[in-house]
């Protein structure tokens, strides 16, 4: 059995990850995870990745999404 984790730091590389799952470019596995970050370097002053128009719906795909810079605020 294969969990994939992916990490995605911008709308467009979890767009991207989403379209690849769609064509079938993984082996189909039984989870997906997703970690998502922001890289940014005033992550305060930037809006979360949830926040931006469409990418609910592609949050939605993935059996798990982890926020990378909750887990380790207040460090980013």
């Amino acid at each position: 059995m294969t969990t994939h984790v992916v990490v995605a730091s911008t709308a467009f590389g979890l767009a991207t990850v989403t379209a690849a799952f769609d064509n079938g470019a993984f082996e189909p596995g039984p989870r997906r995870i997703l970690v998502t970050t922001c890289n940014t370097a005033l992550p305060e002053a930037t809006a979360p990745m949830q926040d931006i128009a469409g990418v609910p719906d592609l949050i939605r795909r993935f059996d798990a999404v982890y926020d990378y810079n909750a887990c380790i605020e207040p460090q980013h």
